[in-house]
């Protein structure tokens, strides 16, 4: 056996470590000047420093954009958001979607949702394109990768690939002006799942599901619909991903 062939070298330095570029080869593990690992945990803050985390959001923040109307029924053609996967070897894995309702539907319909992943892009046109956000300004992100689109956008159906993986009931009604909606997807929160329909100002409720992972390639598609539906509401959107 040669020399230090059964030792694993630590990067035991006081600052922060270099970070590795992808592809440039092997890091080291960080430990203490005493020779012990340093474990961290895998967190929003671990993956926001790497360059991994960030969100997306509308353009222009407190400006609404106006989603789809009429949709009574699940709709293939008629989805409310469509995020597209553009890498070609990192999974963009979806921590949270945030809705916060500016403008309600027309209707009194009960709401509902659904969410679909695909091997392929459904979108053909319009809608809006929500801006990509580094959480961490120090290092590059790969968020200009994800290409995600609200509002009332042209989508074609799902290729056979497609899987419905998660759906439910938003509110049973249309709700108020104010009610903001938060999906996670693997976190689970148990932070409120219930709005009271006695209250007269907009309110917070949280559906959790478990992970959801856009492969690459893939896109994610988001239906929102109500029997009694009949006008489009205006919704401002916040969603946060992990690029992997």
């Amino acid at each position: 056996m040669s020399q230090n062939e059964d030792r694993i070298l630590l990067d035991s330095r006081e600052t922060s470590p270099v970070i590795t570029t992808d592809g440039a080869g092997f890091g080291y593990a960080r430990g203490t000047k005493r020779s012990e690992l340093v474990v961290q945990h895998t967190n929003y803050e671990m993956y926001g420093i790497e360059g991994a985390f960030a969100i997306l959001s509308n353009p222009t923040p407190g400006t609404a954009i106006t989603s789809q109307a009429s949709v009574t029924a699940y709709d293939a053609t008629k989805l409310v958001l469509h995020v597209k996967n553009n890498e070609t070897a990192k999974a963009v894995i979806v921590k949270y979607i945030k809705q916060f309702v500016s403008v309600v539907p027309g209707g009194s319909g009960t709401q509902k949702y659904e969410f679909r992943l695909d091997t392929q892009t459904g979108l053909t046109s319009g809608g809006t394109a929500l801006t990509a956000k580094r959480v961490n300004l120090g290092v590059a992100s790969p968020l200009g990768n994800v290409v995600a689109t609200a509002g009332a956008m042209t989508t074609v159906a799902g290729s056979a690939n497609e899987v419905a993986t998660y759906s439910g009931q938003m509110r049973n009604g249309v709700g108020l002006a104010g009610d903001v909606f938060l999906w996670t997807f693997g976190e689970p929160l148990n932070l409120n799942g219930y709005l009271d329909p006695a209250t007269t100002v907009g309110q917070q409720k949280t559906l959790q599901h478990g992970p959801l992972i856009i492969a690459p390639g893939g896109a994610l598609r988001m239906a929102h619909y109500g029997a009694s539906l009949s006008t489009a509401a205006q919704f401002e959107w916040e969603i946060g991903v992990l690029v992997r």
